[in-house]
C-alpha cells in the first residue's frame, strides 16, 4: 500500500465517528520503529526479509536509576541485566548488538554505576541468555515471607534470613506521592443534583450546574443566610 493510499484510508475511517481519531505513520528509508524497536525492510538475495533492532527515542534520557539511589543492588542489577536482555532480544545482528550494548553501557555509566559492575552485569546477561534467572531462588524454598522498610546495608539481613529460609521483600514508604494530601477532592462539574429543602412542607430541589457543585450550594446557603 502506497501512503497516498494509506492517507485516504485513513480519513474514511476518521469519517465515521468524531470521537474518534485515528493516525498514521509510514515508513522512512524502508523502515519504521515500534514501541522499542525498528523494523526494517532488507532485500538479500533477490529475498525481502525484516531485520529487527532495539530502539530508544531521541527524546528518550541517557541515564537509568542513579547508582546512589536508596534502592537495593538486586534493584539495580535486575535494571542492567533485564536491559542487557532486551537488546539481545530485539537486535539479531551480531555488530548491531555490540553498538547497541556499548549505549546501554554509557546510560549506565551515566547514571554513576562502577565501570567494572556495569561489565560484570553486561557479561553475565549476555552469558545466561535471560539475564538473572540463575540468580534467583524459587519462592517455593523459602516457608516465610517478611517485608521490611529498605535501608542501606539491609542486604546482610537478607542473606542470613535466607539461610533461615526467611524471603525478605523490600518496601519503600517514604515515595513521593506519601508527601502530598490525600484529601484533595477534583472540583465536581457539569452534575446534576438534588437538595433536600428542611421548610414544611418538605422540598426536593433538583437543579444543573456547570461550576463546582460545592460552590454551587454555597451560593444557595448565602441567599437562605
Amino acid at each position: 500500500m502506497q501512503e497516498s493510499e494509506l492517507k485516504d484510508y485513513v480519513e474514511i475511517l476518521n469519517t465515521i465517528t468524531e470521537t474518534i481519531r485515528f493516525t498514521y505513520e509510514y515508513e522512512k528509508n524502508s523502515k519504521i520503529n515500534f514501541l522499542d524497536t525498528t523494523v526494517k525492510r532488507v532485500k538479500s538475495n533477490g529475498q525481502m526479509t525484516l531485520s529487527v533492532r532495539w530502539f530508544r527515542k531521541p527524546t528518550a534520557a541517557d541515564h537509568l536509576l542513579n547508582y546512589e539511589s536508596s534502592h537495593s543492588k538486586s534493584i539495580k542489577s535486575n535494571i542492567t541485566k533485564n536491559m542487557t536482555t532486551r537488546i539481545l532480544q530485539a537486535t539479531k545482528d551480531g555488530s548491531e548488538q555490540k553498538e547497541d550494548l556499548e549505549i546501554l553501557k554509557q546510560m549506565l555509566l551515566n547514571s554513576k554505576y562502577p565501570v567494572k559492575q556495569v561489565e560484570k552485569l553486561v557479561q553475565e546477561a549476555c552469558q545466561s541468555g535471560n539475564g538473572n534467572s540463575n540468580s534467583l531462588k524459587k519462592t517455593d524454598d523459602f516457608k516465610f515471607s517478611l517485608s521490611l522498610p529498605y535501608v542501606p546495608g539491609i542486604e546482610v539481613l537478607k542473606r542470613r534470613l535466607e539461610k533461615l529460609k526467611v524471603k525478605l521483600y523490600f518496601s519503600y514508604p517514604s515515595k513521593l506521592q506519601s508527601h502530598f494530601n490525600r484529601n484533595l477532592k477534583t472540583p465536581s462539574r457539569a452534575v446534576i443534583y438534588q437538595i433536600q429543602c428542611d421548610c414544611n412542607p418538605s422540598r426536593i430541589y433538583s437543579g444543573e450546574t456547570k461550576v463546582d457543585f460545592e460552590k454551587r450550594v454555597g451560593v444557595y446557603i448565602y441567599i437562605a443566610l
